[in-house]
């Protein structure tokens, strides 16, 4: 502290910042010079010219208030400015980084990162507050205080990322994985991996995926788009609302799933089980392998086979050869079985209680909506129910997509399932190589237990029993029956 006496008897100092200036004056002082304008002088004296308040000092003179140290002035402090605020309208956490989930038991759950990050086009991803410069301060000796300006941050738009017109906010213009490297942020079309194994956990995400190595066994990943695998599936489940292809193949014993929404592609399947709501198509071989396909199965290849297991599909099941020389028992159930009439039903059900559900929330996110579009506030309501309101219209708005989201996806299966029921009344079995002993064939109701080698024929249901023909890739609705 700076501190100067005027004649020992007032004694005014300075704070290091130099946003106070304190008084003390002695009782010794001469009466004269004990006043306001005399205070002042000895004030300028000591360039305390900014804040001063001449209230306090007119009450240390009414009360003779000596001998104590008193604030007489002070400064305007400055106002730093701050920082750039960027909100994040997703987790910016890259999947890499993520952490494997705790359970509530304070285990480490090694299978699972949780959900990750999906983004849908036209989302919000960042808001941008600007940083600000700051406002100068004054000291009492009326300089000026420097302020320190806000730092700068900068979010760059990557791929995918549409900027709006004033710079300060980032929306999505696919749908995809939001990845945030280095402030720059964008929009991947899928998610990429490379194994699904210890080192990354199960893959739950609502886009596309991208596996370029194998999944392990043990690990499943679950796709709400397009899937796609480079290498193997062991002893793993899969999924996807969308198509699967798998450049390699399916290893699995009797456990592992495969179950798509729409196509499969892949090259070998060995065990487990594998469903598609439409096609599945396999490039060399199907072995001890539960499949089920809403449309066809096509075992592609000149040397594509089907050995065992149960092989059902709605329209038509095409391979090279079916069963083998040691009479490997092999069921192939085709047509619109029951089985799928009953799903159909289900899904019937389904899409009504959707729709129920839908009505019912879409009242209250009416009676919601009319609350938070208020104007002005012209309401009844207090400020708690007003944001209690916002919160459940938040909620329910959230409910409301999901559940579009659910029902068009059983809308569309419901038409997979409607268009399989239309065109399982032909139903076929068409196998260009040879037809094994142990292969049991059904066609809609009716039953065949091949009980010798066929070579080249296409098997129908005709008048309740099951009919051959000669072998055609693409066989017509109506065939001409020859001899077997």
């Amino acid at each position: 502290m700076d501190t100067v006496n005027i004649s020992d008897k007032i004694s005014i100092w300075l704070t290091d910042d130099k946003l106070k200036a304190h008084i003390n004056i002695s009782q010794d002082i001469e009466k004269n010079n004990f006043s306001l304008n005399h205070i002042l002088e000895v004030l300028k004296a000591k360039n305390v010219i900014y804040g001063i308040n001449q209230e306090i000092i007119k009450n240390i003179i009414e009360n003779e208030m000596f001998n104590r140290d008193l604030i007489v002035a002070y400064g305007k402090p400055p106002i730093n400015g701050k920082d750039t605020e960027v909100e994040f309208f997703f987790n910016p956490i890259l999947f890499e980084d993520m952490k494997q989930i705790e359970e509530e038991d304070g285990s480490i759950n090694h299978y699972s990162r949780g959900k990750i990050n999906m983004v849908n086009e036209g989302d919000p991803l960042v808001s941008i507050t600007m940083y600000t410069e700051g406002e100068p301060g004054i000291s009492v000796t009326g300089s000026e205080i420097k302020s320190q300006k806000g730092r700068h941050r900068i979010i760059t738009a990557g791929k995918n990322i549409r900027s709006g017109e004033d710079g300060l906010s980032l929306n999505a213009t696919i749908s995809g994985y939001p990845k945030l490297i280095k402030d720059t942020i964008q929009v991947a079309p899928y998610f990429e991996i490379k194994d699904v194994d210890l080192s990354t956990g199960h893959i739950d995400f609502d886009g596309n995926v991208l596996v370029t190595g194998n999944v392990r066994s043990g690990f499943k990943v679950n796709a709400g788009g397009d899937l796609t695998i480079h290498g193997n599936i062991h002893h793993a489940e899969v999924s996807a609302k969308g198509n699967i292809t798998t450049h390699g193949g399916k290893i699995a014993g009797d456990h592992g799933l495969i179950k798509s929404g729409k196509d499969i592609h892949i090259t070998f399947i060995e065990g487990g089980t594998i469903q598609a709501n439409n096609n599945i198509h396999v490039k060399r071989a199907i072995i001890n392998t539960h499949v089920e396909a809403g449309n066809s199965v096509f075992c592609e290849e000149e040397d594509g086979v089907i050995i065992g297991g149960i092989i059902k599909a709605t329209h038509l099941i095409q391979a090279n050869k079916i069963g083998s020389n040691y009479h490997t028992k092999t069921d192939v159930i085709l047509g619109f079985t029951e089985e799928s009439k009953h799903r159909l039903k289900k899904i019937d059900k389904m899409i009504l209680e959707k729709k129920e559900i839908y009505i019912n929330k879409n009242k209250t996110y009416e009676q919601c909506k009319k609350v938070v579009d208020t104007v002005d506030g012209k309401t009844d309501l207090d400020k708690d129910s007003i944001a209690r309101i916002t919160v459940v219209y938040k909620q329910i708005t959230s409910e409301l997509e999901k559940l579009i989201v659910e029902l068009n996806q059983l809308i569309d299966l419901h038409k997979l399932l409607t268009a399989a029921s239309k065109i399982a009344s032909s139903p076929k079995l068409s196998i260009s190589g040879d037809i094994y002993p142990g292969v049991d064939i059904t066609i809609n109701n009716s039953f065949f237990d091949v009980s010798r080698v066929y070579t080249n024929k296409t098997l129908t249901e005709k008048n309740n029993q099951i009919r051959m023909y000669p072998y055609i890739q693409d066989p017509p609705d109506n065939l001409e029956e020859t001899t077997v």
